[in-house]
């Protein structure tokens, strides 16, 4: 049976949040039946306080809580079951990744995590994403020795957007994702240096730079690439 090197674990756990991310509403999660399949916790916290609004079962069962009673504990819930020393690192790292406001990357950290007062502390992973539509983070945390195990199932069906294109996204600077954007809505350079205020020779520069880094000059990928990374709306 294959072993994944860490690198792969992370990689393929980051792809898992950035496709979880995009079955959202404004409301939350839009399918209940995929999250509480899942064998880790799904949760939302919102940006502004970190508090939480959303558990799926596995974690609600886990820590044998009704989400309501949760949410009306708020932060208080998240002091009782993270260790003082984690919430400590936790917190700051948490709050500076939303300044960013980079819906293209995903935080990964490890919490020290309880399921009751009676119990010891136990290491868990978690992969964090932004979500500017719920104003909040959405996150998956398991187990350290859970990782490979839920990597191997490969919960959700997916494109391969992510395996193909997120080293060359992550690597495009702030004004390329905007012309990104652009490009996706069918603007040509003459249009987008107009809007932004620059010359279409930069435009063109840009857009040049764009396709190199994604490997695609297709605008049925950059298109995908734009909608996986929430660049536009799909």
């Amino acid at each position: 049976m294959k072993r994944y090197s860490e690198k792969e674990l992370i990689k393929f756990s980051k792809e898992q949040v950035h496709f979880l991310n995009g079955l959202t509403d404004d409301k939350g999660i839009i399918n209940d039946d995929v999250t509480d399949k899942m064998p880790c916790w799904i949760h939302i916290n919102k940006m502004s306080d970190l508090s939480p609004t959303y558990f799926n079962k596995t974690a609600l069962n886990n820590f044998n809580e009704s989400l309501d009673n949760i949410k009306k504990e708020g932060l208080e819930f998240l002091y009782r079951i993270i260790h003082p020393e984690t919430v400590k690192v936790v917190v700051p790292l948490k709050l500076n990744f939303i300044k960013t406001g980079d819906t293209a990357n995903v935080l990964f950290f490890e919490q020290k995590i309880r399921y009751s007062l009676k119990d010891q502390y136990k290491n868990h992973l978690c992969f964090s994403a932004i979500n500017h539509k719920l104003a909040s983070t959405l996150t998956a945390t398991f187990p350290v020795n859970f990782l490979e195990e839920f990597v191997k199932r490969r919960v959700f069906n997916n494109t391969n957007i992510f395996d193909r294109f997120y080293e060359g996204f992550i690597t495009l600077t702030i004004r390329e994702r905007e012309i990104l954007k652009y490009i996706t809505e069918g603007k040509s350079n003459k249009k987008i240096s107009e809007h932004l205020g620059i010359s279409a020779l930069t435009v063109k520069t840009h857009r040049r730079n764009i396709l190199n880094k994604l490997g695609t000059n297709k605008i049925t990928d950059l298109t995908r690439i734009a909608v996986y990374f929430n660049l536009v709306e799909s």
